[in-house]
């Protein structure tokens, strides 16, 4: 088995692996749907005709939404239990005897939106990398795998063959003016599911739909150019966006820059390899400190713009002036702990107006 040790390129090539290697959770967003009251609805792997908005009025109507406004359909396919991936991840890390106990919640391959005629749009693709990471890892030697693959270059890979699929069947669709039925569909999610080369126990639901608003960002972009022809579709080119993960790319980007030594003092600081002596810890708690950084040379000119009477506590201005200063020079990072709820992300905001007014 691979080890991983504490040097900041494996601790970089550490976080960046794990980031593909982490479940998507799909509970929060029907959570979350709630929350908002939200349209949303199942559908089942028994699914027909019968249960499409875009196929049957009466549905929508049954669902509630409203006659007047036009409506796409977030499609979270291909759903399983999220502790069965991370079972499986365990024995491929040969840990058969921990079993996951945790992660008690819903996940999916991948999401797409379909528009309110009943074609999908391929701009809209996400994708949720731990299914396709664990057909990659099983498809391998695990060791030699999970050390050597260049994860942003094979899953790019995965995620093209997703999207020419659904492009695919998008175009095959408007060519002959037609809307996804239910065997489409059905086929349709399988074939994306089978892309990722890892398959999930089957589960009677087959996808989760979420009813939201239509807007321009998602409609297909037609006649561009005017050398185009008139009936050809043409789709937005992007990368595809990872459902699990805002940091797999920046991860990327960061380990590229440290391998090059173009990286700032900063990131080089958070992955020093030594611990922060206790000189450079401050406790707030200290009547002494916290009197010597609420003086007035610390004050910094500029602050969040907010009412006269929205104004930082003693503690909260005390942390704001100590970061800068500790931070005015070398790039150095400052870590700021309290517990939650006592203004660690106000006092973020007047950090970064105390910077650009600087």
């Amino acid at each position: 088995m691979t080890d991983f040790n504490s040097s900041p390129p494996q601790i970089l090539r550490y976080w960046h692996t794990l980031e593909y290697l982490a479940p998507f959770n799909l509970d929060q967003q029907i959570d979350q749907a709630d929350s908002n009251k939200q349209i949303y609805f199942r559908l089942e792997s028994d699914v027909n005709d019968y249960n499409f908005p875009w196929l049957n009025p009466q549905i929508k109507s049954r669902l509630e939404l409203n006659p007047n406004k036009s409506y796409k359909y977030q499609i979270y396919y291909g759903v399983f239990d999220a502790r069965v991936a991370n079972n499986e991840l365990l024995r491929l890390f040969r840990k058969e005897n921990i079993r996951d106990t945790r992660n008690d919640f819903l996940s999916c391959y991948g999401r797409f939106s379909i528009d309110n005629t009943g074609v999908p749009v391929p701009e809209s693709l996400s994708l949720s990398s731990l299914p396709w990471a664990l057909g990659h890892l099983q498809n391998g030697d695990f060791s030699q795998t999970i050390a050597q693959s260049n994860w942003n270059e094979l899953f790019r890979v995965y995620s093209s063959a997703v999207s020419d699929k659904l492009k695919e069947k998008a175009a095959s669709l408007q060519a002959a003016d037609g809307q996804l039925d239910a065997e489409n569909f059905k086929n349709l999610v399988k074939e994306l599911t089978e892309l990722s080369g890892w398959n999930a126990p089957e589960s009677k639901t087959l996808t989760y739909c979420f009813a939201v608003e239509e807007r321009e960002v998602f409609k297909n972009k037609k006649e561009k150019t005017s050398s185009q022809s008139p009936d050809k579709t043409t789709f937005e080119e992007e990368d595809t966006k990872i459902l699990n993960s805002f940091f797999v790319e920046d991860l990327r980007k960061v380990t590229e820059a440290f391998a090059q030594d173009d990286c700032g003092a900063g990131i080089k600081s958070y992955l020093r390899e030594k611990e922060i002596s206790e000189a450079n810890k401050f406790n707030l708690d200290d009547r002494k400190v916290l009197e010597k950084f609420v003086a007035p040379k610390y004050i910094p000119l500029g602050r969040w713009a907010s009412d006269d009477d929205k104004y930082q506590s003693l503690l909260q201005q005390a942390g704001i002036n100590l970061a800068l200063a500790k931070t005015e020079q070398n790039g150095n990072i400052f870590s700021v702990n309290g517990p939650p709820g006592t203004g660690k992300s106000t006092m973020l905001r007047d950090i970064i107006a105390a910077l650009m007014v600087e």
